[in-house]
């Protein structure tokens, strides 16, 4: 199918941000500054994504979800529910592991 990246109607793409080949974001979406968009990522309708957080190959985020600054969305995970700031989360459904820490 070659690189494809779908961008719908509505949809604001902030500073810095990385969106990969199969990349899919749907209507109404915020994708802060400094966001990394692996590939095959679906993003539904009315999603809020923070600023400086990195979505996993083929991750699905389902409609109407906030995800919080900071955060990683593991590969393959399905996000059903909100996940808040400065977290590790994965899985199918999406769960939080772990805080993510910043080390200095």
């Amino acid at each position: 199918m070659g690189r494809v990246l779908l961008i719908f109607s509505q949809v604001f793409v902030g500073f810095g941000v990385t969106m990969k080949r199969n990349v899919c974001i749907r209507h109404h979406c915020n994708i802060h500054n400094f966001v990394e968009i692996n590939p095959g990522v679906t993003v539904s309708g009315h999603v809020s994504v923070g600023q400086g957080k990195i979505i996993g190959c083929g991750a699905v985020i389902m409609n109407g979800i906030s995800i919080g600054e900071n955060t990683a969305i593991g590969m393959g995970s399905v996000v059903t529910k909100d996940i808040p700031d400065n977290v590790i989360a994965f899985g199918n459904p999406c769960k939080v592991v772990r805080d993510n820490e910043v080390r200095t």
